[in-house]
């Protein structure tokens, strides 16, 4: 669960004279900010639920000249995307916005806790850095960077995983840019499978099943957004994501990869209805099952 990032991340910071500004919204205990609170009551806030004021408050103490963190759930952050856009973006604060509890891994709370599309409303907003890290070490590195690189982030995390298949080692190479990756084979491709966040590991045991059957095929994680042309060639690219694939990396995928001569998405419609997280992910398609079924149909 990349969620538990938030926790990591600042126990490693919870001694920093120079630690950042952490505020939520009534969600000290979910998303494990108690013991930062206790031990930092000097750079913590609560105000309450009110997401508006979670980030004009956050802004606000960035003005001070240090970075603010303002954690909540990502479909709650979507409330505050007026105050993020007019206060921190037009007036360039350092604020760190996170969103938690992501994408369907909400699964049990419904529709109102199901976030899928995050990325589009904040990656719409000029300036604005997104990332949607594949792991808590990932998770936790975006964190340090965008506590550490002053201006406007929101960082998706998520609160379920698909667990990792039998896969060998030696596939997974990480990207050159930084908060990417690939898994499979590298040269020209039959198919490219596009993932962000907790797909990371679908996307992964998608390719292994497509390697297996003689498909020359490779997983790329996006991590970070904007996104960079990948630089390789495929004929089909598919993109997996729990987000919308209408304002996800689905509409970025003729950019991304310009030569593949077919498309194809796999995302998360909403509202899929109140169940656990793992049904949720295989009603939408995504796992590795999905992804194969939509690639030898492309192919």
């Amino acid at each position: 669960m990349t969620s538990t990032a938030i926790a990591e991340y600042l126990a490693g910071v919870v001694d920093d004279p120079d630690c950042p500004y952490v505020v939520t919204a009534d969600l000290a205990t979910p998303l494990g900010l108690v013991g930062f609170s206790e031990r930092r009551a000097d750079r913590f806030l609560n105000v309450g639920v009110a997401e508006q004021m979670l980030v004009a408050a956050a802004g606000g103490l960035s003005a001070t000249g240090r970075p603010a963190v303002a954690v909540t759930f990502a479909s709650f952050a979507l409330r505050a995307v007026e105050v993020f856009r007019h206060l921190a973006v037009h007036d360039d604060l350092h604020v760190v916005l996170v969103g938690s509890h992501s994408g369907l891994s909400a699964g049990p709370n419904g529709g109102t806790h199901q976030c899928t599309d995050d990325l589009g409303v904040f990656g719409s907003v000029e300036r604005v850095a997104c990332f949607s890290p594949r792991s808590v070490p990932e998770a936790v590195d975006a964190l340090r960077y965008c506590v550490a690189t002053p201006g406007q982030y929101y960082v998706r995390l998520g609160k379920w995983v698909p667990p990792a298949g039998n896969r060998p080692g030696g596939r997974e190479r990480a990207g050159s840019t930084g908060f990417s990756a690939s898994y499979g084979l590298e040269g020209p491709l039959d198919v490219a499978v596009l993932s962000h966040g907790v797909t990371w590991n679908i996307a992964c045991d998608a390719v292994e099943g497509l390697l297996s059957k003689g498909v020359h095929a490779c997983a790329f994680h996006l991590g970070r957004f904007p996104a960079e042309p990948l630089g390789v060639t495929a004929r089909v690219v598919l993109t997996v994501e729990d987000h919308s694939a209408l304002s996800g990396i689905g509409r970025m995928a003729g950019s991304l990869l310009p030569g593949a001569r077919v498309h194809r998405s796999i995302g998360a419609p909403w509202p899929l209805g109140s169940d656990d997280a793992s049904r949720l992910y295989e009603i939408a398609g995504l796992s590795a099952a999905g992804i194969l079924d939509v690639v030898e149909g492309a192919l």
